[in-house]
């Protein structure tokens, strides 16, 4: 009696038979093979891989055809694994292919079963090939959208809600030091301490306003050195609209800080330089007539020691007045200069036994000449003036003898150093470097050092117009000074002017004696009385036959009488409408091949540009003793010859 088998076995079919109907309706890829060996496939496995039919998927020689031929290896240890009951894992991705040999992407599960009484491996597939490439595609976004963000010089960091860095870009990695696999997961190492509740507080307000916070804060570097940022705070929105973090945007504005305050004291120099050449254009006037009178006054006095004494200090006096105006103008850029070019191994050299009378025997004076020096361009007395005053401010640096160091060498300023400084164009200078072994000034003392009457010395031991007449002259020259100190370590002060591209002129020393006149006729047109009164009387001392007028129009009445004019002597500023130039050219026009010497202690005239004397221009610069009239005068008649 079989009955109970064939009941078995027509259970056993029933149940293959729902089996099958159940994977045949399957929308996933299901299909069975022995040693790869295709034994079953359901319409999904099909459509899934490209084929026209089941048929021709079951004529395959193998299984393998499904996938790409690099996953054949893994795929047999994957089966050999199942079949021997190892630990594998359920289901594995894998790439596959389709009949046309395009690629698609496929999640597998297999698992050994019993089929039509023998064992075999089922297989069943889902085709993700669209979610891998989205994934795929959303990486490339990510990558490119992450290679904008390393690329932008903005430094750009992202935190979740608790405050632990998720992005840190290239330039926050340039800007602050740390890389980005340092500080993920942590709270950002950029924010000071002293910080961290402010800036909290600035996120919750950002978080509720829902708005951008911009605001400007110090943030640290790896190395511990503060800089400057502006910062851009926003939140982060989720999908349902919660915030799930922030990012920062952070632009060191470290060098513009400095641009800012350089600026700031640009403008409030600029006010003093108004101030101080407005002053000195008229003390020059008051000082010419003091000193004149005082020189005539010496020479009236024969026998009375007593009185000349205190003539000659008062004459002494007024030429430390002089000489403090001269300062004064340096600083305002408005002292009229009449550069040369020079070498500037040369002059140090000729100044160098002056310096080591007027400095200490204390100390060591060492003259650093470099090689193949360039020449520069510059007022040579004021350069030497310069050079003296940094040599005295350096003496003083050194109560108790020290070294002294003077250098010159070739330097290029390139446009990166340039930007950082207020009125300098980038190229090539020469410098002239003074450096001591003095107490050094802190920093606080070292941004006010240019600024005029700032002086750390005693009362009575400085004027503090020292180094503002170097910081003048140096920018009305086209140059550039440069300062650095340390406590207890000493000062560097580098003056550059800019390089000249002709050799260095020939300097003509001027005659010793006071040369006089020899009847010629000279013009002398000044607004201010008593200055005007003191000019004519030392001309008439001199031997000229002198002609005076206050203005322009009475110059231009005297030049139309008929009387010959040898020399016109005139103020460049004059009142009633024409100036100083104006009037010569009136001369010149009149009186063919006089000469014309200007008299100024002021920049801001007709016959002086940029600080510079106009080509061909004699000046004879207020206020001036009897011996410069002398010598300007004689030097320009016999010009004309």
């Amino acid at each position: 009696d079989i009955t109970d088998e064939f009941s078995a076995l027509a259970t056993l079919r029933a149940s293959e038979e729902n089996y099958r109907a159940l994977i045949d309706g399957s929308v996933q890829g299901v299909f069975i093979h022995r040693d790869f060996k295709p034994i079953y496939a359901n319409q999904a496995c099909v459509d899934i891989f490209g084929y026209p039919d089941i048929g021709a998927v079951m004529n395959l020689p193998s299984v393998l055809h499904f996938w790409a031929p690099h996953e054949a290896e893994r795929i047999d240890a994957y089966r050999r694994g199942r079949l021997r009951g190892d630990i594998v894992p359920e289901r594995f991705e894998a790439e596959g292919r389709r009949m046309d040999g395009s690629q698609i992407w496929l999640v597998a599960t297999a698992k050994v079963i019993q089929w039509n009484g023998d064992v075999a491996i089922q297989t069943t597939v889902i085709d993700f090939t669209d979610r891998r490439r989205a994934e795929e595609a959303l990486q490339r976004s990510n990558a490119r959208l992450r290679a904008i963000l390393d690329a932008t010089p903005l430094a750009i960091t992202a935190l979740d809600t608790e405050m632990r860095v998720t992005m840190w870009t290239r330039a926050a990695e340039r800007m602050y030091g740390w890389t980005e696999a340092e500080v993920l997961g942590k709270s950002p190492p950029n924010i000071p301490e002293e910080q961290r509740d402010g800036f909290l507080a600035m996120t919750e307000e950002v978080r509720q306003s829902n708005s951008v916070a911009v605001y400007e804060t110090k943030r640290v570097r790896r190395d511990g050195h503060s800089i400057d940022v502006r910062l851009f705070i926003a939140s982060i929105e989720g999908e349902n609209g919660e915030t799930t973090g922030y990012i920062g945007v952070s632009e060191n504005i470290t060098g513009q800080k400095v641009i800012e305050d350089q600026l700031r004291q640009s403008q409030k120099m600029e006010a003093l330089r108004q101030l101080t050449g407005g002053v000195a254009h008229d003390f020059n006037n008051l000082l010419g007539v003091i000193l004149g009178n005082l020189d005539f006054a010496v020479e009236c006095i024969d026998e009375r020691e007593t009185v000349k004494s205190l003539i000659n200090n008062a004459i002494a006096a007024a030429n430390r007045g002089a000489e403090l105006n001269r300062h004064l103008l340096a600083f305002s850029r408005q002292m009229p200069l009449a550069p040369e070019v020079i070498d500037l191994n040369v002059r140090i050299g000729d100044m160098a036994d002056l310096l080591r009378r007027t400095l200490a025997e204390s100390i060591d004076i060492e003259l650093v000449r470099g090689d193949g020096l360039w020449t520069c361009e510059a007022d040579p007395g004021q350069v030497e003036s310069a050079l003296l005053n940094l040599c005295v401010n350096a003496r003083d640096a050194m109560p108790n003898g020290g070294r002294l160091t003077i250098e010159t060498a070739n330097a290029r300023l390139d446009a990166e150093y340039a930007s950082t400084q207020a009125e300098l164009a980038p190229g090539q200078y020469v410098m002239l470097a003074v450096s001591d072994t003095g107490v050094g000034m802190p920093p606080e003392i070292l941004k006010k050092i240019f600024e005029p009457f700032f002086t750390t010395k005693g009362v009575d031991h400085g004027t503090g117009l020292g180094l503002s007449m170097v910081f003048g002259f140096a920018k009305q020259s086209g140059g550039h000074v440069a300062v650095s100190s340390e406590p207890g370590l000493g000062t560097t002060v580098r003056l550059y002017l800019p390089r000249a591209e002709r050799t260095a002129e020939t300097v003509v020393r001027r005659r010793e004696n006071m040369p006089r006149g020899q009847g010629e006729t000279i013009l002398v047109v000044e607004d201010h009385p008593h200055l005007q009164d003191l000019v004519f009387n030392q001309l008439d001392a001199l031997g000229y036959k002198v002609i005076r007028a206050k203005d322009g129009r009475e110059a231009t009445v005297a030049l139309q009488t008929g009387v010959l004019i040898d020399l016109l002597l005139t103020d460049v500023l004059l009142p009633a409408g024409m100036n100083g130039a104006q009037v010569a050219a009136e001369a010149v026009k009149l009186h063919p091949g006089i000469g014309v010497l200007y008299m100024s202690g002021y920049t801001e005239d007709a016959v002086i540009h940029h600080g510079r004397l106009d080509e061909g221009v004699t000046l004879l610069q207020k206020p001036f003793r009897r011996e410069e009239l002398a010598r300007k005068v004689r030097d320009v008649l016999e010009a004309r010859q």
